[in-house]
């Protein structure tokens, strides 16, 4: 048995009256005003830096430095990431470092990382 479709001559305009679309300009206009992001990502301060040499974490006991990859191996990190967690420069997640800070059982703390648009300020 063959079905007959309903007729579908319903128009484009009308089936959009109800989605409302902005014209290029409120568009232009819309994205503009909603470009303020939120900076993501923190730096290993000077006083982070400094709870991990006290606690021997960078450094083995003949006072050699551990490479990257010794200490991604230690904290299940990758390499590269311990690399830019170590530099205090490169904003890594704040559970990134938390991760690396547990590994070597220390406690992250407010003063162990910062902004980098603080941490420029400072200068």
């Amino acid at each position: 048995m063959a079905q007959s479709l309903p007729n579908q001559s319903t128009s484009v305009a009308e089936k959009n009256r109800y989605h409302w679309q902005p014209s290029p300009e409120e568009h232009k206009l819309y994205r503009s005003s909603n470009k303020r992001s939120r900076s993501r990502g923190i730096v290993l301060s000077r006083q982070g830096w400094e709870k991990l040499r006290q606690a021997g974490v960078l450094n083995d006991e003949f006072g050699d430095r551990y490479t990257y990859e010794q200490l991604g191996e230690q904290s299940h990190l990758d390499e590269r990431t311990v690399s830019r967690l170590l530099s205090c420069e490169v904003k890594v997640d704040k559970s990134t470092l938390k991760t690396f800070f547990n590994t070597f059982d220390l406690s992250l703390e407010a003063g162990d990382y910062a902004s980098p648009i603080a941490i420029r300020n400072d200068s």
